[in-house]
């Protein structure tokens, strides 16, 4: 188990990020100007990196996305916690935190934000992602808004930092085929693009950083 992976963390989250170093080892092939060239006109929107203790191992929250809501461009994919930054949201962080507390039902008293990762910007919808990290200061208890979200996963952090937990495959989405995409499996599931990419800079500050394995 890490030690005192909360406060080693935080102190790294203040140090030069890794960002485009880190989102490349996920970045799927020909995209990488697209994540990086930000239009003028954008919107923008923040996630939520949730991790826990849960007996011996650290773990982080991903979600399915709903199938239910036609108009979203990633409609069924994992993702983490989040969405639309909102006029009423007093900051991005704000926003990362009321998306998680809605979709997933976890009190918002739980939550304590460490810092925030490097943003980065989803061509296909239009938004630039702001990545924010956090600690939960008790077991998540669900209540999942079951318009936005099909289920919840609980992924150690020592599945995800694994160098073999990371394959490749053909990716078919919107008829189309994305070749060779780097993903991890989630219980069958395909953990690829923005989100991997996010995860990708956590996984690269805890093995850049820390010298105690999951």
């Amino acid at each position: 188990m890490m030690v005192n992976l909360e406060n080693a963390i935080q102190f790294h989250l203040d140090s030069p990020l890794p960002g485009h170093d880190a989102h490349a080892k996920m970045l799927p092939p020909s995209s990488e100007a697209q994540h990086y060239e930000i239009p003028e006109e954008h919107k923008e929107a923040a996630v939520l990196l949730a991790l826990f203790q849960k007996k011996s191992d650290w773990h982080i929250i991903y979600m399915k996305r709903s199938t239910r809501v036609p108009e979203d461009k990633h409609s069924g994919q994992i993702s983490f916690p989040g969405g639309k930054y909102e006029e009423d949201d007093d900051s991005l962080e704000h926003c990362a935190i009321r998306e998680t507390v809605e979709e997933l039902g976890i009190r918002a008293d739980t939550i304590k934000i460490l810092g925030a990762l490097s943003p980065i910007f989803v061509y296909v919808s239009g938004f630039v992602v702001y990545p924010y990290l956090a600690v939960l200061k008790s077991l998540p208890e669900y209540d999942l808004q079951e318009s936005e979200v099909e289920q919840v996963y609980e992924v150690p952090l020592s599945y995800i930092i694994k160098q073999d937990s990371i394959s490749v495959k053909d990716i078919h989405i919107r008829n189309t085929k994305i070749k060779d995409v780097p993903y991890i499996d989630i219980e069958g599931e395909t953990l690829w693009g923005a989100t991997a990419m996010i995860t990708s800079e956590l996984t690269y500050i805890i093995q850049k950083h820390l010298r105690h394995d999951v």
